[in-house]
């Protein structure tokens, strides 16, 4: 069985989504990509059902337009 965490720390989002860290923070800021949420008051991270929603829409979109 492999563990899967809760929340990615933002360290990890470009294994799992493939996007640099500047695209994710520009995604972020238009609404685009969903927000990280403060752990305590120097961490940070981001929901992996939140994530893995986005990348199912996005690749559903994706789909739509081949």
């Amino acid at each position: 069985m492999t563990y899967s965490p809760a929340v990615i720390p933002p360290s990890k989002i470009r294994e799992v989504t493939g996007l640099s860290r500047t695209t994710v923070w520009r995604l972020e800021r238009l609404g685009q990509f969903p927000h990280r949420i403060r752990l305590s008051p120097g961490r940070v991270g981001y929901r992996r059902s939140e994530i893995e929603s986005w990348l199912a829409v996005r690749q559903a979109v994706v789909a739509e337009v081949e």
